[in-house]
Protein backbone atom coordinates (compact mmCIF):
# COMPACT_ATOMS: atom_id res chain seq x y z
CA UNK A 1 0.00 0.00 0.00
CA UNK A 2 2.82 2.42 0.87
CA UNK A 3 4.57 1.68 -2.45
CA UNK A 4 1.37 2.40 -4.36
CA UNK A 5 1.04 5.71 -2.51
CA UNK A 6 4.59 6.68 -3.40
CA UNK A 7 3.95 5.76 -7.03
CA UNK A 8 0.80 7.90 -7.02
CA UNK A 9 2.71 10.82 -5.50
CA UNK A 10 5.35 10.52 -8.22
CA UNK A 11 2.67 10.62 -10.92
CA UNK A 12 1.02 13.62 -9.31
CA UNK A 13 4.39 15.35 -9.06
CA UNK A 14 4.89 14.88 -12.80
CA UNK A 15 1.40 16.23 -13.48
CA UNK A 16 2.15 19.23 -11.29
CA UNK A 17 5.30 20.00 -13.29
CA UNK A 18 3.36 19.80 -16.56
CA UNK A 19 0.68 22.15 -15.23
CA UNK A 20 3.38 24.56 -14.00
CA UNK A 21 4.98 24.72 -17.46
CA UNK A 22 1.58 25.42 -19.06
CA UNK A 23 0.68 27.83 -16.22
CA UNK A 24 -2.46 25.82 -15.62
CA UNK A 25 -3.07 27.09 -12.07
CA UNK A 26 -6.45 25.36 -11.47
CA UNK A 27 -4.83 22.07 -12.48
CA UNK A 28 -1.96 22.71 -10.07
CA UNK A 29 -4.42 23.47 -7.27
CA UNK A 30 -6.19 20.17 -7.83
CA UNK A 31 -2.91 18.23 -7.89
CA UNK A 32 -1.51 19.92 -4.77
CA UNK A 33 -4.70 19.30 -2.83
CA UNK A 34 -4.65 15.67 -3.91
CA UNK A 35 -1.01 15.35 -2.81
CA UNK A 36 -1.91 16.86 0.55
CA UNK A 37 -4.66 14.28 0.97
CA UNK A 38 -2.05 11.54 0.47
CA UNK A 39 0.91 13.07 2.32
CA UNK A 40 0.11 16.32 4.20
CA UNK A 41 3.67 17.55 4.72
CA UNK A 42 4.79 21.03 5.77
CA UNK A 43 6.52 21.49 2.41
CA UNK A 44 3.33 20.76 0.46
CA UNK A 45 1.20 23.08 2.59
CA UNK A 46 3.76 25.78 1.84
CA UNK A 47 3.68 25.03 -1.89
CA UNK A 48 -0.12 25.26 -1.93
CA UNK A 49 0.04 28.52 0.03
CA UNK A 50 2.55 29.97 -2.45
CA UNK A 51 0.20 29.19 -5.33
CA UNK A 52 -2.86 30.57 -3.51
CA UNK A 53 -0.95 33.77 -2.73
CA UNK A 54 0.01 34.05 -6.39
CA UNK A 55 -3.65 33.71 -7.34
CA UNK A 56 -4.71 36.38 -4.84
CA UNK A 57 -6.43 33.96 -2.41
CA UNK A 58 -4.73 35.53 0.56
CA UNK A 59 -6.88 34.20 3.41
CA UNK A 60 -6.58 30.64 2.09
CA UNK A 61 -2.85 31.13 1.62
CA UNK A 62 -2.52 32.38 5.21
CA UNK A 63 -4.25 29.28 6.55
CA UNK A 64 -1.96 26.94 4.60
CA UNK A 65 1.18 28.81 5.64
CA UNK A 66 0.04 28.46 9.25
CA UNK A 67 -0.54 24.72 8.78
CA UNK A 68 2.95 24.39 7.29
CA UNK A 69 4.47 26.20 10.29
CA UNK A 70 2.52 24.18 12.85
CA UNK A 71 3.73 20.96 11.23
CA UNK A 72 7.30 22.29 11.07
CA UNK A 73 8.01 25.45 13.09
CA UNK A 74 11.46 25.66 11.45
CA UNK A 75 10.02 26.09 7.94
CA UNK A 76 11.54 29.49 7.16
CA UNK A 77 9.91 29.71 3.73
CA UNK A 78 6.47 29.37 5.33
CA UNK A 79 7.32 32.07 7.88
CA UNK A 80 8.38 34.45 5.10
CA UNK A 81 5.27 33.63 3.07
CA UNK A 82 3.00 34.20 6.07
CA UNK A 83 4.62 37.57 6.68
CA UNK A 84 4.15 38.63 3.06
CA UNK A 85 0.54 37.49 2.84
CA UNK A 86 -0.20 39.17 6.19
CA UNK A 87 1.08 42.47 4.80
CA UNK A 88 -1.04 42.02 1.70
CA UNK A 89 -4.18 41.32 3.74
CA UNK A 90 -3.58 44.42 5.89
CA UNK A 91 -3.13 46.52 2.76
CA UNK A 92 -6.38 45.25 1.24
CA UNK A 93 -8.26 45.78 4.50
CA UNK A 94 -7.27 49.45 4.37
CA UNK A 95 -8.60 49.73 0.83
CA UNK A 96 -11.64 47.45 0.82
CA UNK A 97 -14.20 46.22 3.28
CA UNK A 98 -12.99 42.96 4.95
CA UNK A 99 -16.18 41.25 3.76
CA UNK A 100 -15.11 41.75 0.15
CA UNK A 101 -11.75 39.98 0.59
CA UNK A 102 -12.79 36.36 0.77
CA UNK A 103 -15.67 34.07 1.58
CA UNK A 104 -13.26 31.75 3.38
CA UNK A 105 -13.92 33.42 6.73
CA UNK A 106 -17.49 32.11 6.60
CA UNK A 107 -16.18 28.54 6.40
CA UNK A 108 -14.22 28.75 9.63
CA UNK A 109 -15.73 29.14 13.10
CA UNK A 110 -14.55 31.93 15.36
CA UNK A 111 -13.37 29.41 17.98
CA UNK A 112 -11.09 27.62 15.52
CA UNK A 113 -9.69 30.89 14.20
CA UNK A 114 -8.99 32.10 17.73
CA UNK A 115 -7.16 28.90 18.68
CA UNK A 116 -5.15 28.94 15.43
CA UNK A 117 -4.03 32.48 16.22
CA UNK A 118 -2.99 31.43 19.73
CA UNK A 119 -0.94 28.60 18.24
CA UNK A 120 0.82 30.97 15.84
CA UNK A 121 1.51 33.49 18.63
CA UNK A 122 3.01 30.72 20.77
CA UNK A 123 5.20 29.50 17.91
CA UNK A 124 6.47 33.03 17.24
CA UNK A 125 7.39 33.29 20.93
CA UNK A 126 8.84 29.74 20.82
CA UNK A 127 6.53 28.84 23.68
CA UNK A 128 6.17 25.20 22.65
CA UNK A 129 4.26 24.12 25.75
CA UNK A 130 1.58 26.71 25.08
CA UNK A 131 1.52 25.79 21.40
CA UNK A 132 1.03 22.12 22.28
CA UNK A 133 -1.81 23.08 24.63
CA UNK A 134 -3.66 25.01 21.94
CA UNK A 135 -3.03 22.27 19.36
CA UNK A 136 -4.70 19.88 21.77
CA UNK A 137 -7.69 22.22 21.99
CA UNK A 138 -7.84 22.33 18.21
CA UNK A 139 -8.01 18.54 17.96
CA UNK A 140 -11.11 18.65 20.16
CA UNK A 141 -12.82 20.86 17.58
CA UNK A 142 -11.31 19.24 14.47
CA UNK A 143 -10.31 15.64 15.22
CA UNK A 144 -8.64 15.05 11.85
CA UNK A 145 -5.36 13.18 11.17
CA UNK A 146 -3.49 16.35 10.22
CA UNK A 147 -4.55 18.11 13.44
CA UNK A 148 -3.22 15.24 15.55
CA UNK A 149 0.03 15.31 13.56
CA UNK A 150 0.31 19.03 14.30
CA UNK A 151 -0.22 18.33 17.98
CA UNK A 152 2.51 15.67 17.83
CA UNK A 153 4.91 18.14 16.15
CA UNK A 154 4.48 20.58 19.05
CA UNK A 155 4.87 17.81 21.64
CA UNK A 156 8.15 16.80 19.99
CA UNK A 157 9.35 20.40 20.37
CA UNK A 158 8.60 20.01 24.09
CA UNK A 159 10.55 16.69 24.16
CA UNK A 160 7.31 14.97 25.25
CA UNK A 161 8.09 11.98 23.06
CA UNK A 162 5.62 9.43 24.48
CA UNK A 163 2.71 11.87 24.19
CA UNK A 164 3.73 12.63 20.61
CA UNK A 165 3.48 8.93 19.76
CA UNK A 166 -0.03 8.87 21.23
CA UNK A 167 -1.04 11.80 19.02
CA UNK A 168 0.41 10.10 15.95
CA UNK A 169 -1.49 6.93 16.91
CA UNK A 170 -4.71 8.94 17.03
CA UNK A 171 -3.97 10.22 13.53
CA UNK A 172 -3.43 6.65 12.32
CA UNK A 173 -6.71 5.54 13.87
CA UNK A 174 -8.41 7.97 11.51
CA UNK A 175 -6.17 7.26 8.52
CA UNK A 176 -4.11 4.08 8.73
CA UNK A 177 -1.97 5.22 5.78
CA UNK A 178 -1.16 8.75 7.02
CA UNK A 179 2.50 9.10 5.97
CA UNK A 180 3.15 12.06 8.26
CA UNK A 181 2.12 9.99 11.29
CA UNK A 182 3.97 6.87 10.11
CA UNK A 183 7.21 8.78 9.49
CA UNK A 184 6.73 10.80 12.67
CA UNK A 185 6.44 7.70 14.84
CA UNK A 186 9.63 6.30 13.30
CA UNK A 187 11.53 9.52 14.05
CA UNK A 188 10.25 9.60 17.63
CA UNK A 189 11.23 5.96 18.19
CA UNK A 190 14.72 6.69 16.87
CA UNK A 191 15.01 9.68 19.19
CA UNK A 192 13.88 7.61 22.18
CA UNK A 193 16.37 4.87 21.36
CA UNK A 194 19.15 7.44 21.04
CA UNK A 195 18.20 8.89 24.43
CA UNK A 196 18.23 5.44 26.03
CA UNK A 197 21.66 4.71 24.54
CA UNK A 198 22.92 8.03 25.89
CA UNK A 199 21.50 7.39 29.36
CA UNK A 200 22.95 3.88 29.39
CA UNK A 201 26.34 5.25 28.39
CA UNK A 202 26.28 7.73 31.27
CA UNK A 203 25.31 5.03 33.75
CA UNK A 204 28.04 2.71 32.44
CA UNK A 205 30.74 5.36 32.58
CA UNK A 206 29.65 6.86 35.88
CA UNK A 207 27.42 4.89 38.31
CA UNK A 208 26.49 8.11 40.09
CA UNK A 209 26.18 10.85 37.45
CA UNK A 210 24.33 13.22 39.79
CA UNK A 211 27.14 13.08 42.33
CA UNK A 212 29.64 13.67 39.55
CA UNK A 213 27.62 16.66 38.33
CA UNK A 214 27.46 18.02 41.87
CA UNK A 215 31.22 17.60 42.27
CA UNK A 216 31.87 19.35 38.95
CA UNK A 217 29.54 22.15 39.96
CA UNK A 218 31.29 22.51 43.33
CA UNK A 219 34.70 22.51 41.66
CA UNK A 220 33.68 25.32 39.32
CA UNK A 221 32.06 27.26 42.17
CA UNK A 222 35.14 27.15 44.33
CA UNK A 223 37.76 27.30 41.61
CA UNK A 224 38.79 30.76 42.69
CA UNK A 225 39.22 29.65 46.33
CA UNK A 226 41.29 26.65 45.23
CA UNK A 227 43.54 28.88 43.10
CA UNK A 228 44.05 31.30 46.02
CA UNK A 229 44.96 28.39 48.29
CA UNK A 230 47.42 27.03 45.70
CA UNK A 231 48.99 30.47 45.37
CA UNK A 232 49.41 30.73 49.17
CA UNK A 233 50.96 27.26 49.27
CA UNK A 234 53.40 28.22 46.52
CA UNK A 235 54.33 31.41 48.33
CA UNK A 236 54.86 29.59 51.62
CA UNK A 237 57.05 26.96 49.91
CA UNK A 238 59.48 29.73 48.99
CA UNK A 239 59.96 30.86 52.64
CA UNK A 240 63.22 30.04 54.47
CA UNK A 241 62.50 28.13 57.65
CA UNK A 242 65.04 29.05 60.36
Amino acid sequence: MENSRKALLNRLRQEREKFAVKKNWPGMLLVLNRMLDIDPSSKRFCALADLLRKLGCFEEAKKNYEDAIILNPDNEKAHRGLERVGEKIKHLERVFSPKMLSTYEELSTSSVKKIRQQIMNSICEQDWENAAHYCSELTELQATPIRFCMEAAMLIKCARWEEAVISYDKALLRDTHCLVAINGIERVKEALQERKRYELKIITLDPEPEDQFRQTFDDSMYLGIAEDKKKKDDDSSGEIIV
